[in-house]
């Protein structure tokens, strides 16, 4: 058992040996470190070994001992004061004085009702506040006040778990610590009023139980008004049935597959399924002006996401290995901007309104609010094009998100070309090389079909191809899409399919099975390709995944739409059929670390 009581020295234990040794003995399978930087009120550290074997081994070869210098003289001195200190009676004067002001400390914060995230007898104290910005807004309020306290903030702390950290020490009187809570009992509400929060969110974030006592709802529990120059109204609704279609589709239509028809056909499949990762909760969101005038609008989903989606593909093969145990693991409930099931520009904002910024916040605190209710333990906002608006990210940024790299996207514009002469002219002379090696090269050995009306046996295999790739596909790491969605897309019009058959095959047998399958969605002006479904016996003897990307591009060019949403990954690949390469972002805030730090270990292993 190694144990660090390095915050327990000194205050605590006969002749100040801690916490952890007034409550137990050394065993004989125990380490003990501790600091003499803290309460010791000097410099360097302290193991203590069960036997001088360890002791001789730790330091011999540890890494510390090897490569730090020794406590220099100064503080050495100060050392050998402190601890003959330690040895008197004097110590356990000091440390009754101190418990005296940690008892005053709790007594006089619980008054007030200023969230502690514990009442306790350690002399230090972390007063909860949120978001970083809360917490910078409290500390230069008491600098100002001449009280002078620590931030606690990301990465020591969740990104939504900040606060203020203080100690109090035997220097203090009890005059000093009721100036502070008075303090803090008036500038607190304040800050948090100037950040857009309030103390019953704290206590929401934090999971605290709000105190009873009058102090706190006629101070601590103020709720801050909204301020009066904003003007903007919050519409939100669960279902697409509550918007007309023809407002939504003004703003999205020509965005992707989230149109108001591609939304009603998720939020119907996406639901009453037996996985609980394929029912999810969708959040229509919309801000808009004293005029009436949309600044902001966007959908949201809540979901079961995999914690390691973004992780490398190798890490993601380690989690899947330990899945097959456990299929939740390392998984969270996330609520995100667009959802699983959608790619592309998902957030509508008119930057010419003076107002859009309010709007951005508007969008983040109602998110805020959603997260207990939906216990995400995720939030994201996702798939945006990355080092483009310097402005929103700083926003976004003040908010309490971080940014963070998605993988490429990619999208073929101006699909306007008259032949195919005039299709190649725009690839590169690498491309075009590609294009007649690869593609036109096999393009005899395929038949191509668009006949959705197909047998519940082609129903049956196009799924398993589809299978075959998620399998491979831990590069964008998420749950397999259900089988009542896929049978879903041959029902629906705007559904769009490929099929790719070997000429050879299928001319010997009419009932032979297509070796690939593109499921893409169609509006006016927008080609999406969602989901592909190969069979890899195909993939290197006849090039089948570039005929497949060469075919979507052909397919969407003869349905005249503009632009054609090519998905993320195989940036190279699609480049050769005329895709352009879009670096993306997402920003995002988490509650909880901890999955993350399981994944940052399996990278370290």
């Amino acid at each position: 058992l190694y144990v660090d009581d390095a915050h327990g020295m000194s205050w605590r234990g006969q002749r100040g040996q801690g916490y952890v040794l007034s409550e137990m003995k050394l065993h004989r399978k125990m380490v003990l470190a501790t600091s003499l930087n803290k309460a010791f009120a000097s410099a360097g550290g302290v193991l203590v070994f069960p036997n001088a074997e360890w002791a001789r081994r730790v330091r011999t070869c540890g890494g510390s001992m090897i490569f730090s210098g020794p406590i220099q003289p100064p503080m050495l001195g100060a050392a050998i004061a402190s601890a003959k200190l330690h040895l008197s009676d004097e110590i356990h004067g000091l440390q009754h004085r101190l418990q005296q002001n940690v008892d005053q400390v709790n007594r006089s914060m619980r008054a007030k009702g200023l969230p502690l995230m514990a009442h306790n007898d350690a002399p230090i104290f972390f007063l909860a506040a949120g978001l970083p910005r809360v917490g910078f807004k409290l500390i230069n309020r008491m600098k100002q006040d001449g009280f002078f306290l620590n931030i606690a903030a990301y990465p020591a702390v969740p990104m939504k778990k900040g606060g203020v950290r203080f100690t109090t020490t035997t220097h203090h009187t009890k005059a000093d610590i009721n100036a502070l809570a008075d303090a803090l009992s008036y500038h607190y509400p304040l800050a948090l009023e100037d950040e857009g929060s309030s103390v019953d969110e704290v206590f929401d974030d934090f999971r605290l139980q709000p105190t009873p006592l009058k102090a706190v709802s006629t101070v601590a529990l103020a709720t801050p008004t909204k301020k009066l120059e904003n003007e903007l109204t919050l519409q939100h609704s669960n279902n697409i049935r509550d918007i007309p279609y023809r407002e939504w589709d003004k703003l999205f239509a020509q965005k992707g597959n989230y149109d108001w028809e591609g939304l009603l056909f998720l939020q119907d499949n996406f639901s009453n399924n037996p996985e609980p990762e394929n029912n999810w909760k969708f959040h229509y969101v919309t801000v808009t002006d004293s005029l009436g005038e949309v600044v902001l609008a966007t959908f949201l989903t809540e979901a079961i996401v995999k914690d390691d989606m973004f992780a490398e593909a190798s890490v993601s093969a380690e989690v899947e290995r330990r899945r097959r145990d456990n299929p939740y693991y390392l998984t969270s409930k996330t609520l995100m901007m667009g959802s699983l099931a959608t790619e592309g520009e998902h957030l509508y904002l008119n930057r010419s309104h003076p107002q859009w910024q309010e709007a951005v916040k508007t969008l983040t605190k109602l998110m805020r609010e959603l997260q207990p209710l939906c216990q995400a333990n995720t939030l994201l906002l996702r798939d945006f094009v990355a080092d483009s608006d310097d402005a929103l990210k700083a926003v976004l940024l003040d908010e309490g998100y971080l940014e963070m790299p998605m993988q490429d996207n990619n999208i073929v514009r101006n699909l306007d070309w008259a032949d195919m002469d005039g299709y190649m002219a725009r690839l590169s002379s690498q491309s075009r090389r590609s294009i007649k090696r690869y593609v036109l090269k096999h393009q005899q050995d395929f038949i191509i079909r668009y006949d959705k009306r197909v047998s519940a046996e082609v129903k049956d295999h196009c799924y398993k191809l589809y299978q075959q790739v998620h399998e491979h596909a831990l590069q964008l790491n998420t749950f397999s899409l259900p089988r009542k969605l896929f049978d879903s897309m041959f029902e629906h019009g705007n559904w769009d399919i490929i099929f790719l058959y070997l000429r050879d095959e299928l001319e010997l047998d009419k009932a032979a099975m297509p070796i690939a399958v593109g499921m893409c969605y169609q509006t006016e002006h927008t080609y999406t390709p969602m989901i592909l479904g190969m069979d890899y016996d195909y993939i290197d003897s006849h090039c089948s995944y570039k005929q497949m990307l060469y075919q979507a591009v052909i397919r969407a060019r003869s349905k005249g739409v503009k632009n054609m949403n090519f998905g993320f990954g195989a940036s190279q690949i699609k480049g050769q059929v005329g895709a352009e390469t879009v670096a993306t972002s997402a920003y995002i805030q988490l509650c909880d670390h901890y999955n993350q730090e399981e994944l940052a270990n399996i990278v370290v292993k």
